[in-house]
């Protein structure tokens, strides 16, 4: 999961005309397009107007100062990747977390003949 520290930031913002996208560049050198049909504030603007995109607040904003439009670099990164994905993510870190409860029950489960075989279906 990504910790408030390390939150995805741009490092850089372009509109790339060929592909009618909005790039940024995130730290370690990842590269997103965002289609701008999918930015509804800014997808009837013209082409020389998309391309004066800013950034903001250290990287966390894309800014549009004509259009008078801004969106949240970290809300649309979580766009991308999905609520699916962002789920799992923080179920995989939950499961790494260790308690004495959490131990208890897996001695308790594991006298017991551990967890139960799954049965391949034909």
């Amino acid at each position: 999961m990504v910790s408030a520290t390390r939150e995805p930031r741009a490092t850089g913002a372009w509109y790339d005309r060929t592909a009618h996208r909005v790039v940024m560049e995130l730290g370690g050198g990842y590269q997103v397009g965002i289609p701008v049909r999918q930015l509804k504030e800014i997808a009837s603007a013209t082409p020389t107007e998309l391309a004066q995109v800013e950034l903001l607040g250290r990287g966390h904003i894309l800014h549009w100062e004509d259009l008078d439009a801004d969106y949240s670099v970290p809300a649309l990164v979580l766009q991308m990747v999905g609520p699916t994905l962002l789920a799992q993510e923080a179920a995989r870190a939950a499961g790494k977390v260790k308690t004495n409860r959490k131990a208890a029950a897996a001695r308790k489960n594991g006298k017991r003949g551990g967890r139960p075989r799954k049965v391949a279906r034909k």
